[in-house]
């Protein structure tokens, strides 16, 4: 038995994890992404795509059946506390807050007696981009994005 080939790249903390322990070729345990195991595709996609799901294993709390797959018995009987999954959320409400605003500058003087031209063009811009905005349903597109960051 020799020592173990160090693989390091942007998937390297998870290493410790058995699913992701790089074999000899660098790829990580068969069980894991049993769909991206194609040859063609290169090792470092192939890790990519597996720690993707795997951190969607531990998002859905399924990180124990995920061990249990690669041959660890035990990891049927390990308890999960909490739900990932919340914390997720909680940290993106607390990112985005209770409700986005689209303000352009100068925008918030148009009802002022002297405004310029430019006040006005501003408050009309900001008109039609909040009105773009609840059409787009951008709210919940942000809520998507930063989700998936």
């Amino acid at each position: 038995m020799g020592l173990r080939t160090f693989l390091t790249d942007a998937w390297s903390w998870l290493n410790y994890k058995p699913a992701m322990a790089s074999t000899v070729d660098g790829r990580p345990h068969r069980a894991l992404a049993p769909e991206v195991q194609a040859s063609w595709l290169l090792n470092d996609a192939v890790r990519r795509l597996a720690a993707y799901k795997l951190l969607a294993a531990y998002d859905s709390n399924q990180a124990g059946e995920l061990a249990a797959l690669t041959g660890n018995e035990a990891a049927t009987e390990r308890r999960e506390f909490g739900d990932p999954s919340m914390l997720v959320d909680t940290a993106l409400a607390h990112l985005l807050g209770k409700a986005q605003q689209i303000t352009v500058p100068g925008g918030e003087h148009a009802g002022d007696k002297k405004a310029s031209p430019d006040v006005v063009a501003a408050a009309e811009m900001q008109q039609r981009l909040r009105y773009w905005a609840e059409a787009e349903l951008l709210p919940l597109r942000m809520q998507a994005a930063e989700q998936c960051s």
